[in-house]
């Protein structure tokens, strides 16, 4: 009777081992291995805002630009690759209208946002030239009242925060002097308008 029960016991434990070989098995044989591999590339890019160029439009009216190529280091106008300066629109009469048609290009393969605008005053600085303090003060006020001078992208809409240049493409920005068509006169010395130098700052989308 001892004997018989000493053998059950064996046959348990065996059948327990037994038991757990198979629970390994069936787990050995689910098990599933995944792999990911590859690489990464970064390519070369090309980061190239310029003006490409400028171009004076009378527009059917008596205004003209200021040109002098005398100094040949600070030319009137003067265009390079980061800078359109020194230029000078002059009007007239009433009714003269000038414009500058300025392209900026996007010669790289990066896309480009407007991240940061800054005006010279924000607003419009009059200066008469009359050696009279009162003709002088007289021709700002004129000045003041029939001039039109705007700086926007070309079709007038304002330059804003987050506009796109993309690889590849330009856009035009367009200065315009005009002088009132309704205006009954003229100051009576050159007056300096100032104040709409403008300095865009561009960064990659």
């Amino acid at each position: 009777m001892k004997s018989n029960v000493k053998l059950l016991k064996v046959i348990s434990i065996v059948s327990l081992v037994v038991a757990i070989l198979g629970i390994s098995v069936a787990f050995a044989a689910m098990s599933q291995v995944l792999n990911i591999s590859g690489q990464v590339k970064v390519l070369s890019g090309e980061w190239n805002l310029t003006f490409t160029n400028a171009v004076f439009s009378d527009n059917g009216t008596n205004a003209t630009e200021t040109v002098d190529t005398s100094d040949p280091s600070n030319p009137k106008p003067n265009l390079t690759g980061t800078t359109f300066s020194n230029y000078e629109i002059v009007l007239t009469q009433p009714g003269d209208k000038g414009t500058y048609t300025i392209t900026v290009g996007n010669l790289g393969s990066i896309d480009a946002e407007v991240a940061g605008i800054i005006w010279n005053t924000g607003t419009l600085n009059y200066v008469g030239t009359a050696t009279d303090p009162v003709k002088k003060a007289a021709d700002e006020a004129l000045v003041a009242a029939n001039l039109t001078y705007r700086v926007t992208w070309l079709d007038g809409t304002p330059i804003s925060l987050g506009d796109e240049i993309d690889a590849g493409n330009s856009k035009k920005i367009i200065v315009t002097a005009e002088y009132s068509s309704l205006a009954t006169e003229m100051p009576s010395a050159p007056v300096i308008i100032t104040g709409k130098d403008l300095t865009l700052t561009f960064e990659s989308k």
